[in-house]
């Protein structure tokens, strides 16, 4: 029999975000196992033990149930990158700059699911999410997503370990240019890359954080220093 919820004695409030994280549960293993192509809302309404009438009443739209996945990716990913940014131990901003570059190497490794769904709808030509506001939580979420990112960037120029400059830009930049080449690595599984990702990534690292002012040799210690900051701080997303 399908139910529309067991946890009926609860508050109304608390009752529907355990009704929504259900849904979720079912859409985003669906997602990460089939791709976006392969969400229907009939499945997920039968894998959360929903009629699909209520589901409809948690996510109107296909478009809105698959934003609302993407967003709850992001979070684990942020989750990742914020507990990174506030463990202890690192000796410079830039050495937290590159272990923050370097968690984002290890989500595409550990999951490589999440990782593919994000290069998927970065590159797919089609209009994936109609609504504006499905767009916009989308944009906000990625926002969040990269702020680490941006406030070590912006602290590695106040403490002069980088020239001022536009801090949005330049974690757009790594960011963009990380998610490039950590792409590459179905090639490196097919030995059609002719250098490991690891390598690659860890040079653009360093020329981009050169590029952007930073002495080579207290890049050099940056990279050594990060590589460390990250083996050391557990993985927060599952």
């Amino acid at each position: 029999m399908v139910h529309e919820t067991p946890v009926a004695a609860l508050p109304k409030t608390r009752r529907r975000q355990v009704s929504e994280e259900r849904i979720l549960d079912a859409a985003t293993h669906m997602v990460l196992a089939q791709g976006y192509d392969g969400l229907n809302m009939k499945d997920v309404a039968d894998a959360a033990d929903y009629t699909p009438g209520a589901l409809y009443r948690y996510f109107p739209s296909k478009s809105a149930l698959l934003a609302a996945v993407v967003v709850r990716l992001l979070g684990r990913l942020s989750d990742d990158l914020v507990a990174l940014e506030e463990a202890p131990a690192a000796r410079t901003t830039l050495a937290r700059v590159v272990a923050l570059g370097l968690c984002y190497r290890r989500f595409a490794l550990t999951q490589p699911h999440a990782f593919g769904l994000f290069s998927a709808m970065l590159a797919d030509p089609r209009v994936l999410l109609p609504e504006p506001e499905e767009r916009a939580v989308i944009v906000m979420a990625m926002h969040r997503t990269l702020m680490p990112l941006a406030r070590q960037l912006d602290h590695a120029a106040q403490v002069g370990e980088l020239p001022p400059g536009a801090t949005e830009t330049r974690a757009l930049m790594l960011f963009t240019s990380l998610h490039g080449a950590l792409q590459l690595g179905k090639q490196e599984r097919l030995a059609l890359l002719p250098i490991a990702t690891d390598t690659l990534v860890h040079s653009l690292l360093e020329a981009l954080l050169v590029g952007l002012g930073a002495p080579r040799e207290t890049v050099v210690t940056a990279l050594h220093e990060g590589r460390a900051l990250l083996t050391h701080t557990p993985q927060v997303a599952s």
